[in-house]
């Protein structure tokens, strides 16, 4: 009986001890989640500000060059994208990740639980499912673009103008290596029988000697139209996964969906600011203070530094 008594103790004693140990590690599991939830909850509030020093930069451009906010309703923009399930419209730039912007599109417009990665690359710009802003009436237009969160993604004009000569020059691109090749070749070239590819010296002077400004390296200011539209969002390239991953869950897309990391290129390196300044340093000063000079409002809008 004793014995059995002295048991009885023990194991008591053992459960007890079990309990305790349970609870602390329930305890500490609990202040972790806490601990991360208030980190997470800190960066989204660092993020917050970071959205609003941006906005106001920009609003002090627009102000400082007296950029008309009536042009967007003379020429509405034909970049706009809009999302009606969680009403957001999108504007589209050129080598600021929008292929992967139109992937999400398409995955919210189509099933939730398709992959980015089912649609091709020539599918998406080509999707009818995707909708412009421009098809809507004029009075449509300005209830969307009022009652929507309108959200527009930047890069750095340099490294922009240099992601677009290595998409569309240093690969087999159709149109742009092929037709707007040959015309290159034949303005910028002694020889008309050499086909190598367009270098990026010739990029530049096709560039900064035409009067045609293709999306590609059309300035942002000039796709998006911030001055006319305010946007709730304005995110930058170099942590484009994190920001669009961060309006996603404000939109209220479901976790599951994340921005996608897919490149077309992808055994090549992203276009960043190493990449850019060696390629830079290919062109004469002159044409360098004629880039600044082109981009001017897109370096001073969106806050970047010239290199």
């Amino acid at each position: 009986m004793k014995k059995i008594c002295i048991f009885q103790i023990l194991t008591g004693l053992v459960f007890f001890a079990i309990v305790a140990f349970l609870g602390y590690s329930s305890h500490r599991i609990s202040m972790y989640i806490q601990n991360q939830m208030d980190e997470t909850s800190n960066v989204k509030m660092e993020w917050l500000d970071i959205q609003k020093k941006r906005k106001y930069i920009l609003r002090e451009i627009c102000s400082k060059y007296n950029m008309s906010a009536s042009t967007f309703e003379k020429t509405l923009s034909s970049q706009l994208f809009v999302d009606h399930r969680y009403k957001f419209i999108y504007c589209e730039v050129p080598k600021v990740g929008c292929t992967n912007w139109k992937r999400i599109m398409l995955q919210l417009t189509m099933n939730l639980t398709r992959e980015p990665g089912d649609f091709e690359r020539e599918t998406v710009h080509a999707s009818s499912l995707l909708k412009k802003l421009s098809i809507y009436s004029l009075e449509k237009q300005q209830s969307l673009l009022q009652n929507y969160t309108k959200i527009m993604f930047t890069r750095n004009p340099e490294e922009r103008l240099v992601s677009a000569y290595r998409d569309k020059f240093l690969h087999n691109n159709g149109y742009y290596s092929n037709t707007i090749g040959s015309y290159i070749r034949h303005k910028y070239r002694k020889k008309d029988n050499d086909t190598s590819n367009i270098t990026f010296e010739e990029f530049i002077k096709f560039v900064l000697g035409e009067n045609k400004n293709d999306i590609h390296w059309r300035p942002m200011f000039m796709l998006c139209h911030p001055c006319s539209i305010h946007y709730d969002f304005i995110g930058e390239f170099s942590s484009l996964k994190k920001e669009a991953d961060y309006i996603l869950r404000y939109l209220g897309v479901p976790e599951t969906v994340t921005y996608p990391n897919f490149k077309t290129h992808s055994n090549e390196s992203r276009t960043f600011i190493k990449i850019t300044e060696a390629f830079m340093s290919n062109i004469t000063i002159k044409e360098k203070d004629e880039i600044h000079q082109k981009y001017e409002i897109d370096f001073l809008m969106f806050n970047y530094t010239f290199h």
